[in-house]
């Protein structure tokens, strides 16, 4: 499965994409997984664009998230226990930031699933 799709839905969102197309003796309808219906392709895909967010391109995204859950403070411990540990046995404060703020790999989002689903 898509990793931002199952995560997305993890957090209790719904993912958006196509569901069915409706070709009554009307025009032609879009129909989204989340019930709206839209009278061109067009329109529906630009609304699955907007609404289904890129954790892996933007980790951001995540930490936004799991900050609207009462265990954020224990998710950022998880994440920073996850970090390589430095000379001193302590992970640096620079890869957390690394982590949260630029990569792109997906490895954060999916850092966050495994938390969400217990595995963390």
């Amino acid at each position: 499965m898509n990793l931002n799709r199952e995560l997305h839905e993890a957090f209790g969102h719904c993912w958006h994409e196509k569901d069915i197309k409706f070709n009554f003796p009307m025009p032609t309808l879009w129909q989204c997984k989340c019930g709206i219906c839209f009278q061109s392709f067009e329109d529906l895909i630009n609304h699955i664009a907007q609404s289904n967010p890129d954790y892996v391109a933007d980790p951001r995204l995540v930490i936004r998230e799991m900050e609207k859950r009462k265990d954020y403070g224990m998710f950022i411990l998880f994440i920073y226990s996850k970090l390589p540990s430095k000379d001193n046995n302590n992970p640096d404060i620079e890869d957390l930031l690394e982590l949260i703020a630029i990569d792109t790999t997906g490895k954060f989002a999916q850092l966050a699933l495994d938390w969400l689903k217990g595995e963390g």
